[in-house]
């Protein structure tokens, strides 16, 4: 079933809106998937790597391999106190490693600015859910002189992974990290979570807890379930499948629409079970990483 905790990398993964123009077959895995290869600095005259770009890399190897053995503990583990305490303060961990690549990266982004910041006033600008577009880049103008007009494919990225944007995983991150670092490891409580699966036997996709958010399909675009050795069903577009469809116009009547419940460990009052939260915070500071070193690179 895709999305699998297993590629955490694969593209598209958990937390993403699909829009899909053409034809895609599901046969686990996902055979349209592919890996983020990550680029952790701008490239420099000579090619050489700083040792900041040492550093980077370091911290990813070992959060992306962290992160792996993480989920695969939780989403397969039992009540035993004595394992929940030690994935707790793994949580503790994997959150601090994944602001850390954020936070030096910031002294990238420094570097473009005029005049440079100080670098005891570097830190990845994350903005307020009280924030909007505008007061937004007034805040990363004063934090980051120059960056919106040096770089204006970063700033626009910076404004889009923002709280007052659809997209809540940065600030998600900023909570839980202070949360941990500074006041406790906060209790985890068993939660019902509702997930719909769509497809033919393990040939499925998974929209909701540890899924997709959505997936559009476009005028042309296709999801192809192969439902036996030389048979398939498919649904045709244009049609958007989210958390709120119950029947598929558009879709062969062999391909299965089930809502399924799982039992997982939330934080109490979180919207998302902790194995998707840290998923889907995983993937995009990956995801952010990679895109801010391209946009940086010299030319």
């Amino acid at each position: 079933m895709f999305p699998d905790w297993n590629t955490d990398l694969a593209i598209p993964t958990v937390d993403d809106r699909i829009t899909l123009a053409y034809e895609v077959t599901i046969d686990a895995p996902l055979r349209d998937s592919r890996k983020l290869s990550l680029r952790v600095e701008p490239i420099r005259e000579g090619g050489s790597m700083s040792e900041r770009g040492r550093a980077v890399a370091a911290i990813l190897r070992n959060t992306h391999a962290s992160t792996c053995a993480f989920l695969g503990t939780l989403l397969n583990q039992s009540s035993d106190t004595a394992e929940l305490d030690d994935l707790r303060v793994k949580l503790k961990n994997l959150l601090e490693n994944h602001r850390s690549a954020l936070e030096y990266v910031a002294h990238y982004l420094a570097e473009k600015c005029s005049p440079v910041p100080s670098p005891r006033r570097v830190q990845f600008p994350v903005g307020d859910p009280s924030d909007d577009a505008a007061s937004y880049s007034r805040k990363v103008s004063r934090w980051f002189p120059g960056l919106a007009s040096q770089c204006p494919e970063v700033m626009r990225h910076l404004i889009e992974i923002q709280p007052f944007n659809t997209d809540q995983w940065l600030y998600r991150l900023s909570e839980l990290t202070n949360f941990h670092k500074h006041r406790s490891l906060p209790t985890w409580e068993i939660t019902a979570f509702e997930s719909l699966i769509l497809g033919s036997g393990d040939n499925a996709i998974r929209i909701g807890e540890l899924g997709f958010q959505s997936v559009k399909l476009k005028s042309g675009g296709k999801l192809i379930f192969l439902v036996g050795q030389d048979d398939c069903a498919l649904i045709s577009g244009p049609c958007t499948i989210d958390m709120t469809t119950t029947e598929i116009p558009t879709g062969d009547h062999r391909i299965v629409l089930e809502r399924r419940q799982s039992q997982l460990y939330a934080v109490p009052d979180s919207p998302h079970s902790i194995a998707h939260e840290v998923w889907a915070i995983s993937k995009n500071v990956f995801r952010t990483v990679d895109f801010i070193c391209k946009e940086l690179s010299f030319p």
